[in-house]
């Protein structure tokens, strides 16, 4: 399970030479998990360094992920590896295999239906949306981005041909030999991926039919499904050439991520992109006459589209993200499906909220005040000048035997007259509730009334009271 976890942080560090190794390890633990499989497909995907992209490998670890997915029985797994299928053959540049499956994965996952349901259903749908709603937006944008490339297809191209099944009819190998040819894969280093290498895995009815795609648009009825007459067996579209090594820097600042990806003399008609909240793909031919595919999915934070641009220059892409939450630190530029839904990191400064007391009924135009603040500042300032005014009554003993006992109070709070003193002396030894009834009600009244009841003082604004003309 280490090995897993390691392969997470560096798919999160956009580090997939390195968790391509990762996954390897946890399968040599866990031979028969679907979901390591389909980890380590997406990272053979998109893997920039060390070779490139290895599209192969991710289709032949997306279709024995699927086996294994069917043989547990468990439904999301199996949509998951199907979508990560139906990705890979995008990839390679096969639109009707791909737009085959992802029709498949639209029926299943009820994809546009939700407006033929009753009441009773949308509320049985919506109570199971949160687990299924990330997959629905993620096949809604590849079914856009097919429906884009069939559009500039003609009808007879060979990109179009269905040639697979819905699930590929392979044997799975026994734990022994999966686990067999993984450690030989690790010994020996390579980047290719295992299935070929294992006895009887490969699929035996896989390209028995074929049939064109038909480009009418979304209005034809079934077209990815290849019907009883279908002509024989062809070859397949021929494989993708190798993507070229192309190097890409992103820095950040305060609100925004920049992404540069150092391509020269990309034509702006021929660029393709595509700016979700959590996800960047950029597309454009290069001069080996295949297409080259940058995506970042998921992004390690929540962007604004609409705020993000793209800019063409003539030795380079330069892609700027505007944060959602300003002050936001990237870790990476991709991170966890899991992370995106969710608060990433804390903005880089905060500002820490005070404590505040609790709130009490007024009008006035600067806010509530704090009574409890109030009363605890002034009595803090006294106990401060205590010390300095005792020493003075000291000095003053002789004069204070002559004034009587009201000069304790006089000496602590400066002189004054008896009754001044007496408010005084009643105020430092009153309890909290006192001091503050004391104080709100002088505040409130300007000067005209003076209670010690905090229970009635506390419940609405002390009224002034003006003296009587009489």
């Amino acid at each position: 399970m280490n090995a897993a976890t390691e392969g997470d942080k560096a798919a999160a560090a956009s580090d997939w030479a390195e968790a391509i190794k990762q996954y390897t390890n946890a399968l040599i633990e866990l031979p028969r998990a679907p979901g390591y499989w389909i980890k380590r497909s997406t990272a053979y995907s998109r893997r920039k360094n060390d070779g490139g992209p290895d599209f192969n490998a991710a289709l032949r670890d997306a279709e024995l992920a699927l086996a294994l997915a069917r043989e547990r029985g468990k439904r999301e797994l199996i949509i998951e590896a199907q979508m990560r299928r139906a990705v890979v053959l995008f990839q390679l540049e096969q639109y009707g295999n791909s737009g085959y499956l992802f029709d498949i994965l639209g029926e299943k996952l009820g994809l546009g239906k939700q407006k033929h349901q009753d009441k009773s259903a949308q509320v049985q749908a919506a109570m199971t949306q949160k687990a299924s709603q990330k997959q629905e937006n993620e096949l809604s944008i590849w079914k856009i981005k097919i429906q884009g490339r069939l559009n500039k297809l003609e009808k007879d191209d060979q990109k179009l041909v269905v040639t697979i099944s819905e699930y590929p009819e392979i044997k799975i190998p026994s734990e022994q030999e999966l686990r067999k040819s993984l450690k030989a894969q690790q010994t020996a280093s390579t980047t290719s991926g295992i299935v070929e290498e294992l006895p009887d895995s490969t699929p035996t009815t896989e390209k028995t039919k074929e049939t064109k795609l038909d480009v009418a648009g979304p209005g034809s009825s079934a077209p990815f499904t290849a019907g009883p007459g279908a002509p024989p067996a062809a070859p397949s579209a021929p494989a993708a050439p190798a993507a070229p090594k192309v190097r890409h820097e992103w820095y950040q600042s305060h609100d925004s991520v920049v992404v540069t990806v150092y391509a020269k003399n990309v034509n702006k008609d021929q660029l393709e992109t595509e700016i979700q909240e959590d996800s960047v793909s950029l597309e454009f031919p290069v001069s080996t006459g295949s297409t080259f595919s940058f995506n970042l999915e998921p992004l390690y934070a929540l962007i604004d589209p609409a705020q993000s641009k793209i800019n063409v220059l003539s030795t380079k892409i330069e892609v700027v993200l505007r944060k959602q939450v300003p002050g936001q630190k990237w870790g990476s530029l991709e991170g966890s499906a899991l992370a995106t839904s969710k608060p990433i990191s804390a903005p880089m400064t905060q500002i820490p909220q005070a404590s505040s007391g609790p709130s009490y009924p007024t009008s006035s135009k600067h806010g509530v005040k704090n009574w409890d603040k109030l009363a605890t500042d002034l009595t803090k300032k006294k106990e401060k000048t205590k010390d300095e005014k005792v020493k003075k009554s000291i000095a003053k003993d002789s004069a204070d035997q002559e004034t009587g006992s009201d000069s304790d109070v006089d000496s602590d709070y400066g002189g004054g007259d008896a009754v001044d003193s007496f408010f005084k002396k009643l105020y430092a030894n009153s309890d909290p509730d006192t001091q503050r009834a004391m104080m709100k009600s002088y505040y409130e009244s300007q000067g005209t009334a003076l209670s010690t009841n905090w229970d009635e003082v506390g419940k609405d604004k002390v009224a002034v009271h003006p003296p009587s003309s009489d």
